[in-house]
């Protein structure tokens, strides 16, 4: 039971619970390996209570806009090659907040064929949500248009709050719920981040941190020595026991 031996500083966010709630929903895409934008939503309203930050939901009015992209076929047909996976495509439906103000900056990471980082872009200014044609098969990239960067989103949201979060792909799906909760949203892919996690968290005033992986991929030993490495820690005793 990896709860109890969390540390009292650190508070889990039980998603597990959560979808399982809404299992009935299409909280999963059908024609793609992640989540849908849907089952983010839900995690994402568990993290911000958890947090005890503000936070929207869906069915509020005039906070978020839903916007389709159709005929959508996503990385299960390229795995698979099934050709009843592309015919079968369904609609990624997304949400953008509306009732908050945000700018988006970004620093571009160059990589290998390795996947390994051999370079970074200066920081400049782009769009949260990218736009996807219908029957584009790489809608899932509408948010933050992929992994291999670091982005700082800054919101109008004043409470002193400032979040990192730390993903794989399928945290891509969270960050835009939680413009309405924090003055400041911070993605980082831990597979791609080479700066220094503590000093990062220092320079930038963190004041909440949030894991975001799914977990087939967490468990796996070269995750949680990435991860150590990029904190500059080592593994605790009892949590390495725990896996």
């Amino acid at each position: 039971n990896i709860y109890s031996h969390l540390d009292s500083a650190v508070h889990a966010v039980d998603v597990y619970t959560v979808l399982g709630e809404h299992a009935g929903e299409d909280i999963y895409l059908r024609t793609d390996h992640h989540w849908s934008p849907l089952g983010a939503y839900y995690a994402a309203r568990k993290f911000a209570e958890v947090a005890e930050v503000p936070f929207h939901n869906l069915d509020e009015p005039g906070y978020y806009q839903p916007d389709t992209v159709r005929r959508f076929v996503g990385s299960m047909y390229g795995y698979s090659k099934d050709i009843s996976v592309k015919n079968a495509p369904e609609d990624f439906i997304y949400y953008t907040p509306n009732n908050v103000e945000y700018s988006t900056t970004y620093i571009n990471f160059t990589i290998n064929d390795k996947y390994q980082v051999t370079g970074e872009s200066h920081s400049y200014k782009g769009v949260y949500f990218f736009k996807y044609k219908d029957g584009n098969g790489a809608a899932y990239s509408t948010f933050m248009g992929g992994d291999t960067k670091l982005t700082t989103v800054k919101t109008s949201t004043q409470n002193g709050r400032r979040v990192l979060i730390i993903k794989d792909s399928f945290g891509n799906a969270l960050p835009g719920y939680l413009f309405y909760s924090f003055e400041e949203v911070h993605v980082v892919d831990f597979r791609y981040f080479t700066k220094n996690m503590r000093e990062y968290v220092e320079q930038n005033g963190i004041t909440d941190i949030l894991y975001a992986l799914n977990g087939t991929y967490f468990f796996k030993d070269e995750c949680i020595i990435v991860l150590a490495v990029n904190l500059n820690c080592h593994l605790n005793n009892a949590f390495s026991d725990s896996l």
